[in-house]
């Protein structure tokens, strides 16, 4: 499509006008955040991610952007300081992997995770977290997130069973990638995905909401998603109601034939199914044909408005993570802005 017809300014131009601003403004630039490289070169100031984020005041004000080499770094993460931003500044999300081992450790579900954020305003850009422990390992997430206010851009999640953790607060991922099995997406998190793809490895279930009672705002909303996998046609489900009150709906979503004509599941052992809200909307796909049981719910287009991304996220606060969104381009800037920073002192 030509952006010249589309009314929107062409992403080149975009680009060109943000570089132009950054040599304009440098010493601006430098002060409105803390960049901190990590990667394998001598010119990084640290070599894996965690030592960067230590290095970051607890108490601060000032975003941190830690801005990541490609490679492959094995570590476990917790990132416990606000304002932080992890950025690839590689080519693609793949270029920069942040993996570790790790299986569930009884009664301590933050200790199950490769990565885990702890402290609000967080944003990831651009590259791939992992758990590598495998398939039949049990629980072993590639990221939890209990922080409010958190942003997944360009980002890829892989693992097997309970890949993502949506645990607390609110949390908003774009463009993204989450690969797995068995509830692959979980947790209590008030999450918006857009234009994100669901991949099922085999079969089982794309998510597992965790919303315990009627007035709670969390739940998972789906838009303009795609689901698909190398799982068998007909073996995974949408969602299963993991606590009483689960809540999930997929908003114009692509629906590939994994999915199984009843599209959700019950939980064995408990009714959480008939107090759950599961919820769709103009999906599209073979997954999106067959009969659903009569406990889900097929919204119309009246419908759908508390489901927006600025409904579902807003808060009291009014929070609007597409504008903390970065643009197309700006992994590069932060390589080139350090430079600029470092001329002018």
């Amino acid at each position: 499509m030509n952006a010249s017809n589309t009314g929107q300014t062409p992403w080149r131009a975009r680009f060109g006008a943000v570089m132009f601003a950054a040599v304009a403004l440098a010493a601006p630039a430098c002060l409105a955040h803390v960049q901190l490289p990590v990667g394998p070169a001598a010119g990084a100031q640290f070599a894996t991610v965690q030592a960067a984020i230590n290095s970051i005041p607890a108490d601060t004000t000032q975003r941190h952007i830690i801005t990541i080499a490609p490679g492959t770094y094995t570590e476990q993460i917790r990132v416990n300081k606000p304002l932080v931003t992890l950025r690839g500044v590689g080519a693609t999300p793949g270029a920069t992997v942040l993996t570790f081992n790790q299986v569930a450790q009884p009664g301590n579900p933050l200790a199950n995770a490769s990565t885990a954020i702890q402290s609000k305003d967080f944003i990831a850009d651009n590259l791939t977290f992992e758990n590598s422990a495998g398939d039949n390992t049990g629980q072993a997430l590639a990221m939890y997130v209990r922080a409010d206010r958190a942003i997944f851009n360009n980002v890829r999640f892989l693992g097997w069973q309970d890949t993502l953790r949506s645990e607390t607060g609110r949390h908003y991922f774009l463009n993204c990638y989450v690969e797995g099995d068995v509830d692959f997406v979980y947790g209590k998190g008030q999450a918006f995905f857009e234009n994100c793809t669901l991949f099922a490895k085999s079969g089982g279930y794309v998510t597992a909401q965790a919303r315990e009672g009627p007035t709670e705002t969390n739940g998972f909303v789906f838009y303009r998603a795609t689901v698909t996998g190398s799982a068998p046609a007909g073996s995974v489900y949408l969602g299963r109601p993991w606590q009483a009150y689960s809540r999930s709906i997929f908003i114009e979503s692509s629906l590939g034939n994994v999915i199984n004509a009843a599209g959700w599941s019950a939980w064995a052992g408990n009714s959480n199914h008939l107090t759950s809200f599961f919820a769709e909307h103009a999906n599209t796909g073979p997954g999106a044909a067959g009969s659903r049981p009569a406990w889900t719910f097929q919204l119309g287009p009246n419908d759908i408005a508390p489901y927006s991304r600025q409904n579902w996220l807003s808060g009291s606060d009014g929070w609007d993570p597409a504008a903390a969104v970065p643009e197309p381009g700006l992994a590069l800037l932060g390589m080139i802005v350090p430079i600029l920073c470092s001329r002018r002192k």
